[in-house]
């Protein structure tokens, strides 16, 4: 019996911020090293976290973009704050995706907002979220599947209207 493999997509998320315990004052001094390791493992996509704080490591890696290189734009550092003032366009050459507040109350005008943004200049893109799908279930802070439920339907409904 044959099988079928699908092809697997592996990618490594780098989210060097201050939350994250990351002394973000060496981050200019790690470009190269960044650089090398995209280009020595070219099957894995690299993802960086783009915001201010980071900007000393992807602002540099933009300049020459590895092809496996991908951002995340996420201005809240990963705190699950909501962008303010719009979506930037994505960076060119480079997969982007965008985070910071996004869940069931918001991912359809995130959707509108984001593909707006990306029809800019051609390009798909993708969103992220944790902090908006979890909930407190019996005195814990728990992943919540019913509102990654909501939010798949939103985006297909999102979707059914192209």
């Amino acid at each position: 019996m044959a099988r079928s493999h699908a092809k697997t997509h592996l990618w490594i998320q780098i989210n060097p911020t201050a939350v994250n315990g990351v002394d973000t004052s060496v981050l200019g001094e790690r470009v190269e090293a960044v650089a090398a390791l995209m280009r020595t493992h070219p099957a894995l996509e690299f993802i960086i976290q783009k915001n201010d704080e980071t900007r000393p490591l992807w602002e540099p890696l933009l300049a020459n973009p590895p092809p496996n290189m991908a951002l995340l734009v996420d201005e809240s550092c990963g705190l699950g704050v909501a962008m303010e003032g719009g979506y930037p366009a994505p960076s060119d050459g480079v997969k982007t995706g965008y985070a910071g507040g996004i869940g069931p109350h918001n991912i359809l005008k995130v959707l509108e907002d984001v593909t707006t943004a990306a029809a800019q200049e051609g390009k798909g893109v993708w969103v992220d979220m944790e902090s908006r799908l979890r909930s407190d279930i019996n005195g814990s802070d728990c992943f919540d599947g019913h509102k990654a439920f909501v939010v798949l339907q939103q985006a297909q409904e999102f979707l059914a209207k192209d």
